[in-house]
């Protein structure tokens, strides 16, 4: 798509004035938080080998100062997880030091093969977009992975960008 079409369909796209589409997040944690969070599945970034990723995972536990974190379990399918040797060696269970974890929203509530709710053709198009909360937002949708990357104007003369959690998206109606 050209930087002309791309600008044209970002000056389309209305104000955004309510924010509970977005998750608020936690920027640092320490212990205490640490150990509230054993079981809940959250939505992180995460510092390791140069890298600032957006990731999800199933706290799994706490140990010396690291959260073992069943990472992308969002993303398994349930009869991998009711596997128990399935966790046994399993490389997606991994131990994050607190320090390297930012950014942190709890949800426990989740579409499984959110994937598929997706559009094939969703680059470059505006969308309604619905989380599992039923809030909604208009965005420009240019890309996917784990996480929906969308452009939304924040007052007239800015656009912020923002990758969303697919597995939090009920729904996306073209506009």
């Amino acid at each position: 798509m050209s930087t002309e079409l791309t600008q044209t369909k970002l000056n389309l796209l209305p104000i955004i004035t309510d924010n509970s589409f977005f998750a608020e997040t936690k920027n640092d944690i320490d212990l205490k938080y640490a150990q509230s969070i054993i079981g809940d599945i959250i939505y992180f970034n995460w510092k390791h080998d140069g890298l600032d990723e957006s990731i999800s995972g199933k706290v799994l536990d706490i140990l010396e100062n690291k959260l073992r974190v069943y990472i992308n379990y969002v993303f398994m399918l349930d009869e991998d997880l009711e596997d128990a040797s399935y966790t046994k060696d399993n490389p997606y269970i991994t131990d994050i030091p607190i320090t390297d974890i930012s950014n942190v929203f709890v949800s426990n509530d989740y579409i499984k093969m959110s994937w598929e709710n997706i559009p094939d053709d969703y680059n470059g198009k505006i969308y309604e977009i619905t989380n599992i909360h039923d809030n909604k937002i208009i965005a420009l949708a240019y890309n996917c992975d784990t996480y929906l990357y969308i452009a939304f104007k924040i007052d007239s003369d800015n656009i912020k960008t923002y990758k969303y959690p697919i597995s939090l998206i009920k729904c996306m109606q073209e506009l």
